[in-house]
Parts: structure tokens; C-alpha cells; sequence
């Protein structure tokens, strides 16, 4: 692990686990194409790690 820290306390946690959990409704969606389904996290994670 790094030692980026800052400002959290020992019994804080240093990191996340992050679940994307499409519904039914969002898998017909898509057809339920794995590869659109990959699209989809990725564009998700990237959405993620630009609001830090």
C-alpha cells in the first residue's frame, strides 16, 4: 500500500471495492453483449477515478 494517508485515521479504510451491478432492465438493454458490458465498466471506472 502507499502511504498516502492523509487525514484518515487508523481504523478508516484506504481503500474501496467498487460492485457494478447492472439490472435486468439494463442488461436487455444492452442484449446482454459482454462486450458492451466491458464497454460499460470501463467508461464507469473512468467516470470514477476523474472525481479524484
Amino acid at each position: 500500500m502507499d502511504q498516502n494517508v492523509a487525514k484518515l485515521k487508523k481504523i478508516e479504510a484506504k481503500f474501496y471495492l467498487i460492485n457494478i451491478s447492472p439490472s435486468g432492465k439494463e442488461l436487455d438493454h444492452i442484449g446482454n453483449d459482454p462486450q458492451k458490458l466491458k464497454a460499460f465498466a470501463r467508461e464507469v471506472m473512468k467516470e470514477y477515478a476523474g472525481n479524484f
